[in-house]
């Protein structure tokens, strides 16, 4: 058997794009650039049949189906340009909204200042932590990612589990061995008078 044949390759689908690890927590805060409105997105109309209400209407105003046609396409047309419009306005609008919350965040007393940067890493471990790509999902889609209220919950969520992090207050149960047991029990060179016992 010949073992330096190649086997032949095998036709997939491309993979999906890799998410990276870090973009659950960088939805909290959204970086300035983000903020940016995206170019408005135009709404297309297609030639479509009369409806026949619209039909009906235009009889009664004496407009024969070319003139209703060409007023509906005026209209269509009026309407497609309004509602682009309308989404452009919106879009300047949740960026000017979400531009004054980080401006505020980075003003805030408690989480602002030159602790501001420490903080926004300290919410986005807490964000990873206990919200997770879901959380962050909707946060980043309701515009919420700079709302300094937001910004402030998950700094305190993150400065307790730093604290949790440093050392325990707990007690073990009872019964329960002590961690000074345990040591004493791995390592009975270190503790001289288990010796004398």
């Amino acid at each position: 058997m010949d073992t330096a044949t190649t086997p032949a390759p095998v036709e997939t689908a491309p993979p999906p794009p890799p998410e990276a690890p870090a973009a659950a927590a960088a939805a909290l805060v959204l970086p300035p650039e983000a903020a940016k409105p995206a170019e408005p997105a135009k709404v297309e109309t297609k030639a479509e049949p009369l409806p026949a209400d619209f039909l009906a209407d235009v009889k009664d105003l004496g407009l024969d189906e070319v003139k209703a046609k060409t007023a509906h396409e005026v209209f269509t047309k009026r309407q497609a340009a309004a509602e682009t419009a309308r989404i452009a306005s919106e879009d300047t609008a949740i960026a000017a909204q979400d531009a004054k919350w980080l401006s505020e965040a980075k003003a805030d007393k408690e989480i602002g200042g030159a602790a501001y940067d420490a903080n926004v890493k300290l919410a986005q471990r807490a964000l990873a932590k206990f919200g997770g790509q879901e959380v962050a999902a909707v946060i980043h889609a309701a515009g919420l990612g700079n709302h300094p209220g937001l910004l402030r919950a998950f700094v305190r969520i993150g400065k307790a589990m730093a604290e949790d992090a440093i050392g325990s207050t707990a007690t073990p149960a009872e019964g329960a061995p002590s961690a000074e047991s345990g040591l004493r029990a791995a390592y009975p060179t270190m503790f001289p008078a288990a010796q004398e016992k």
